[in-house]
């Protein structure tokens, strides 16, 4: 993990380098029979060579938009299904989604390696705070902030924070 720490210099946003650094974690922490399943479809992958470097994938380019986060009402007093609030679709039908994909054995291993990619993305995503927030904010694009993490507020998440963590 140290290593694709420092390597992710040229790592921008949660989009990167909290992705990479999300899916690394759990991919340490999985059976070693899931590696090696993780392992046998990344082979497969022309683009990435390791699950964490493929946990980008669904931000470039930007793929299956409304499922990146989850919004809730403001009086929201927590989740009481799998079900998206306010949405069709969201990061909660995503995950569900893709789990399905993968589990499902008359699935191509194509369809399998992009729902394994896809996966890892949308754990990163749900983990972010402000990819599960309110509509109205925009998941804190629309709330301003100034000082050493200027921009908006999910700048700050994405962005900022993580850097600081890493690199401090």
């Amino acid at each position: 993990m140290l290593a694709l720490i420092l390597l992710g210099g040229e790592a921008r946003a949660w989009g990167d380098l909290g992705h990479k650094v999300i899916c690394e974690i759990t991919f340490h922490s999985v059976l070693p029979n899931t590696q090696a399943a993780i392992n046998r479809l990344m082979q497969l992958d022309s683009e990435f060579k390791s699950f964490s470097d493929a946990c980008i994938y669904p931000d470039h380019p930007r793929i299956r938009a409304p499922e990146h986060f989850l919004n809730l009402p403001r009086d929201s007093k927590g989740l009481t299904s799998d079900q998206c609030p306010q949405a069709d679709t969201c990061v909660l039908t995503a995950i569900l989604r893709d789990f399905e994909i993968l589990n499902a054995r008359e699935q191509a291993d194509s369809d399998k390696l992009v729902a394994l990619k896809s996966l890892g993305h949308w754990i990163g995503d749900i983990h972010q705070p402000l990819h599960v927030s309110f509509l109205d904010d925009k998941g804190g694009n629309t709330i301003r902030t100034s000082g050493q993490c200027s921009g908006n507020l999910h700048a700050v998440w994405d962005t900022c924070l993580v850097q600081y963590a890493v690199w401090s």
